[in-house]
């Protein structure tokens, strides 16, 4: 009876972890963005090839996933981070479907659009 419990037990904190780490991925990818393509940036100056800039823009975002499946946050969720991967490990049976559902709703909540939670109207036209 004790296993069956610990089987139907819902993993809150890996959900938690999983849309923590997903939101610190996204911040770090938007802030790489901004900071390595903005006219307003000092690295505009700096490296003033675009190509050179898409390059570093795109080592510092894979960095910031890297760092996010790495911690400790990565750790307890499983560092799913795209439900791309948490489809897949759904369809190979090593999650069962709630866990997909949920884990994929943390992945993707990170990039609900500003007023999508408001009652009643969006604010976004996405």
């Amino acid at each position: 009876m004790e296993i069956m419990e610990k089987r139907n037990r819902v993993p809150w904190g890996a959900y938690a972890a999983e849309l923590a780490g997903t939101s610190f991925m996204v911040a770090w990818g938007l802030s790489a963005v901004i900071f390595m393509m903005s006219a307003a940036s000092p690295v505009h100056s700096l490296i003033p090839a675009d190509r050179i800039r898409l390059l570093v823009t795109g080592i510092l975002f894979a960095a910031g996933g890297t760092l996010v499946i790495y911690s400790s946050l990565g750790q307890r969720s499983g560092g799913h981070i795209n439900p791309a991967v948490t489809v897949s490990f759904w369809m190979l049976g090593k999650i069962g479907a709630r866990d997909m559902v949920l884990y994929s709703s943390a992945c993707v909540s990170p990039l609900r659009p500003p007023g999508y939670h408001r009652r009643g109207r969006r604010e976004s036209n996405c």
